[in-house]
């Protein structure tokens, strides 16, 4: 073979042999973009509505921003609630559980600017009478919040003493320790 039909050889072997298109369809149909939907738990509206779930499940209708933090982590995903409740019921190696999370402070100003919420003499977070009403219509709707509402209630009531005891209590020295860390 000379050069130029060796050339002309290899052009035809990298060639396709035959290229089928496929036909459009007979119909018309429309291409438009959609957006994605947004995870709940990055959702104002659905921060906002657990958070008014928690309060409810706590003694009344109260509690600390270090308690709200805890079981707003523990709702947020199910390796989070599995932890919490093996702490919870002393299966795991953890004895002290606290979470921190800085969204949930963002949702309790929109709480309490909305009068959802409020501040007591004792520095706990309360349902108000507008956050009491919709704490009823969360708690009244089967569908809404149904593996939320049933996580928080397999543990009855939360007041601070009882579930510190069973997350674990934080000495004076370890706090300092822990916001000298931070």
């Amino acid at each position: 073979m000379n050069d130029d039909s060796m050339h002309a050889h290899n052009k035809a072997a990298r060639m396709p042999t035959m290229r089928i298109r496929p036909t459009m369809p007979a119909d018309a149909f429309e291409v438009r973009s959609v957006p994605l939907p947004v995870e709940g738990s990055k959702r104002e509206i659905w921060k906002l509505s657990i958070l008014v779930l928690c309060l409810s499940y706590c003694r009344a209708n109260s509690a600390t921003l270090e308690q709200i933090n805890v079981l707003i982590w523990a709702i947020r995903d199910e390796s989070n609630a599995a932890e919490f409740e093996r702490v919870w019921r002393a299966e795991s190696e953890f004895r002290i559980l606290r979470a921190w999370n800085d969204s949930t402070l963002r949702t309790l100003r929109i709480g309490l600017m909305g009068g959802v919420f409020m501040w007591t003499s004792t520095s706990r977070i309360k349902l108000t009478e507008k956050g009491l009403a919709l704490s009823k219509k969360i708690l009244s709707e089967v569908d809404s919040f149904a593996d939320e509402k049933a996580f928080l209630s397999s543990f009855r009531s939360f007041s601070a003493s009882g579930m510190w005891s069973h997350l674990g209590e934080i000495s004076s020295a370890q706090r300092s320790h822990l916001k000298d860390s931070q």
